[in-house]
């Protein structure tokens, strides 16, 4: 499920233009970076202290140009609105947090493995899962298997995604996977968490610019344009 389309705040979310262009400062498809700079479990079992820099630096690396946009599309999309929710300075730790917690999660599912892990998604599964937490019936259009849009609530669209993520990463234990399923849940969850524990403070329809974060009403009970 590809997401489309997300409510946009009117606040400038200046924290997630930053990770956006600090994402793509950073990428590289090259394999030495990978393997200087990216997360490796059996590398952090062996030595934690040496290993743990590259939980962070890996949130900033990219195996290619296809996995570099995907993730900060997420990112684009969902990031402000988390931002307008909790403010500049508690965003960043809640990214870098939800970022540690995915890198761990795959550790746990996987502490021989000697692939390095990159990307920044379990930090943005993060941000989706503080998203869909704070913002539940928040219309969030997204292009289907079938090649035509349609629109859902944000608890929908991200708790089908978190599904599909715990799927996958049960299938491929005991397999080389190519994709860190594990972070991904292990990074939703993280955010889920954290944004339970934060106070609501912020009044939300003052950031609304496009849409609402919470007017998604089936179909059936819209009334016609």
């Amino acid at each position: 499920m590809l997401p489309l389309s997300a409510p946009a705040v009117r606040a400038r979310p200046l924290v997630t233009w930053g990770l956006l262009a600090a994402n793509v400062l950073a990428y590289s498809s090259s394999a030495g970076a990978a393997q200087a700079w990216g997360f490796v479990p059996a590398r952090f079992v062996a030595e934690p202290l040496a290993a743990l820099p590259t939980i962070f630096t890996s949130m900033f690396l990219h195996g290619g140009l296809l996995h570099l946009l995907g993730n900060l599309w997420f990112l684009y999309l969902f990031g402000g609105a988390v931002e307008a929710a909790l403010g500049r300075a508690r965003f960043l730790a809640f990214y870098l947090s939800a970022g540690l917690v995915a890198a761990l999660a795959q550790l746990v599912s996987d502490p021989s493995s000697a692939v390095p892990m990159i990307g920044a998604s379990g930090a943005i599964a993060g941000v989706l899962g503080g998203f869909a937490l704070r913002y539940p019936r928040a219309p969030v259009a997204i292009i289907t298997p079938l090649l035509f849009s349609i629109e859902l609530p944000a608890f929908v669209v991200v708790g089908g995604w978190f599904a599909i993520q715990v799927l996958l990463g049960i299938s491929s234990l005991g397999e080389q996977a190519g994709v860190a399923f594990f972070a991904h849940v292990g990074g939703l969850v993280a955010g889920v968490a954290m944004m339970a524990l934060t106070p609501r403070e912020r009044p939300r329809a003052v950031y609304v610019l496009r849409g609402t974060l919470d007017d998604w009403t089936p179909p059936s009970r819209r009334a016609p344009r």
